[in-house]
């Protein structure tokens, strides 16, 4: 006898519907999208013990677009030690951009900021998170060196970075 499956969602609204319970459970066990829609909802929720367990789910969530939605529920929660412990440690170079993406709203910590400018400088550093950092490092934050950066990388090697250090000098040629 096999055991009982169960609901398959087709679409985030029927989601919103479920408690929390089933939500976690969906999270845990659910398809990517379905756990995308499970996170979504446990964040709107806005209670502290169902983000942990959004924290909790990014050390063994195996499917990158998925973490990349848990991410932004965290960014929405201000929870940039987890971003940025996710930015550091991610396989996954869209992983690491989408995070980056949302730190660049934190350039106020010194540490996140420095952090981010190393990474720019760094050719080690994946293209697509340096595309990020660059498309949203805030001017207002940026120095002169990440400017210059920005100079450098209009003749990279990887399209992604060009487009992004293109728009970046444009923006900063309007000022």
């Amino acid at each position: 006898m096999s055991e009982p499956s169960r609901p398959r969602f087709e679409h985030h609204t029927e989601v919103a519907e479920l408690d929390d319970d089933a939500l976690v459970q969906l999270l845990e066990e659910g398809e990517p999208p379905e756990r995308v829609w499970a996170a979504w909802e446990l964040g709107l929720r806005r209670e502290e013990t169902l983000v942990d367990r959004i924290r909790a789910r990014l050390d063994v969530e195996p499917h990158f677009g998925v973490r990349r939605h848990l991410a932004i529920m965290l960014a929405g929660f201000d929870d940039v030690e987890t971003l940025r412990h996710l930015a550091e440690t991610d396989e996954n170079p869209y992983v690491r951009a989408t995070t980056c993406q949302y730190l660049c709203q934190w350039t106020d910590d010194e540490g996140v900021a420095d952090l981010l400018r190393r990474w720019l400088a760094s050719k080690q550093t994946h293209p697509l998170v340096r595309a990020a950092i660059l498309c949203h490092f805030p001017p207002s934050v940026a120095s002169d060196e990440v400017e210059v950066r920005v100079e450098t990388l209009l003749d990279a090697e990887d399209s992604r970075v060009r487009r992004a250090a293109r728009e970046r000098y444009r923006a900063h040629e309007d000022d």
